[in-house]
């Protein structure tokens, strides 16, 4: 059986988790040794780094932009020169993973 992928992961929030749907993660960014995940409604920040967010969460929609950023290919609104806009905000892409996003974002 092929793994199956999930389509949510749990947030903790003070002293409880809350479930977040993959589909309503906007990114996620380094910053330091934290983590922040931005999603439609709200921005979580953990004491944790992205390479252990990334290892644990693992899902094809969320792909490298950049090595501080892991961003939802599936609220990708536009794509300008090096930048990715997801509603009001601007990632930049590196050289490194670009090829590889702007394929899975399926650019004609």
């Amino acid at each position: 059986n092929p793994p199956r992928i999930v389509d949510s992961i749990f947030l903790k929030e003070e002293h409880r988790h809350m479930k977040v749907l993959i589909e309503n993660i906007l990114f996620l960014k380094a910053e330091g040794s934290y983590c922040k995940v931005v999603t439609k409604n709200k921005e979580y920040v953990y004491s944790i780094n992205l390479k252990h967010v990334i290892e644990k969460i693992n899902h094809p929609h969320l792909v490298r932009a950049h090595r501080t950023h892991l961003v939802n290919i599936h609220n990708v609104d536009l794509i300008e020169g090096n930048q990715l806009i997801i509603g009001k905000h601007k990632i930049q892409m590196s050289q490194s993973y670009k090829d590889d996003l702007l394929d899975k974002l399926n650019i004609i």
